[in-house]
């Protein structure tokens, strides 16, 4: 585990803010994150090696402002870059 790396979406009317913190265990590592929202919706976090090509890790219903959750390192990642988006509505 090394530096983690949080994009949000640019040009949205308020962009979600993503924040993230790292926790070690024997097993592996974890990132603790932390999604605060200006409207609820369906988000989905995704990640990257290269920033290039995402793929998507979770979806999220965030029914208040915030949600937290936790998702697994990749180990055999050097690096990890991750984002948010909102859906669009059906």
């Amino acid at each position: 585990p090394g530096v983690v790396t949080i994009f949000a979406p640019a040009g949205a009317r308020a962009d979600p803010v993503l924040k993230a913190s790292l926790m070690s265990h024997p097993s592996g590592g974890e990132l603790r994150m932390s999604l605060s929202v200006a409207w609820p919706g369906q988000y989905v976090l995704e990640v990257s090696t290269d920033l290039v090509t995402w793929s998507s890790l979770r979806n999220l219903a965030v029914t208040g402002s915030t949600v937290d959750f936790t998702e697994p390192l990749d180990s055999r990642a050097s690096r990890s870059f991750y984002r948010v988006r909102l859906q669009p509505s059906p």
